[in-house]
């Protein structure tokens, strides 16, 4: 959704708003890597991946089915994908109902 919006940006020439959302969106990047920093395994990059798909997938309802497999094979924590969760909230991207969802 920012993606789209920010690739609008550049395509109407509109500089400062397609910086504006890149700076949001950079943000929001370093934001989910830091909410993830303290997972037992694995790397930030693929920590976040894993917690954003999760709460993409399932929406609201993702505490209802098995947390992401880490690298190692424990499971990501749930506090951490709490935490992704409140960030996407924040930044109006959590769905209620996930595209796995029907």
């Amino acid at each position: 959704m920012k993606l789209r919006t920010l690739f609008e940006q550049v395509q109407a020439g509109r500089q400062t708003e397609a910086l504006a959302v890149s700076a949001e969106l950079t943000r929001l990047v370093q934001a989910l890597f830091a909410a993830v920093q303290d997972a037992p395994s694995g790397n930030p990059f693929s920590n976040a991946n894993r917690a954003v798909d999760h709460l993409l997938a399932y929406g609201r309802a993702w505490r209802q089915h098995p947390l992401p497999l880490l690298v190692s094979g424990s499971r990501l924590p749930e506090a951490l994908i709490t935490k992704v969760e409140s960030l996407l909230e924040a930044a109006h991207l959590l769905p209620d109902q996930g595209y796995l969802a029907g």
